[in-house]
């Protein structure tokens, strides 16, 4: 599948804070959280290359890059190299904090990805949540879900 260089396709994620119920939601249980302002953006830009890129991303997070690219690539719906191309991202969530760093950018990754290769920048909320949490794998082996979802 070919899709047309050049165009950019966006995503967001925002940071979450759960008042009580954090580590009991893993496993099935009620929590209360509420969402944040602050959040991850992801520009994402096809290039049809056959590489990720992330020229902004600091070294020390590059083999989280990877990994989170490569678990995209095995999930996404479609020809994943349709939307491989230059990332950016920008982001006001505290990274490893418990604001839900790593969900923010699953969301915002998962929402660009998921623009570009429909060609909309419509994406079904549901679509959005299910691929992210899915990508939330990476960094969490097995997510609540409500990091990606509020």
């Amino acid at each position: 599948m070919n899709k047309p260089v050049g165009m950019e396709y966006h995503g967001i994620g925002h940071a979450k804070l759960l008042l009580f119920g954090e580590h009991a939601a893993v496993y099935g249980y009620p929590a209360v959280g509420v969402g944040l302002p602050d959040c991850t953006t992801v520009t994402l830009l096809p290039t049809g290359e056959d590489a990720w890129s992330a020229p902004d991303l600091p070294p020390a997070y590059r083999p989280w890059f990877d990994a989170l690219t490569s678990a995209l690539e095995a999930e996404i719906p479609g020809d994943a190299a349709a939307v491989r191309g230059r990332v950016r991202l920008v982001s006001t969530v505290p990274v490893a904090q418990g604001f839900g760093s790593s969900a923010t950018l699953c969301t915002a990754l998962a929402q660009a990805a998921l623009r570009a290769l429909a060609e909309s920048q419509t994406v079904a909320d549901r679509t959005v949540w299910s691929l992210a949490n899915r990508l939330e794998r990476v960094f969490h082996g097995t997510p609540s879900g409500i990091d990606t979802g509020l």
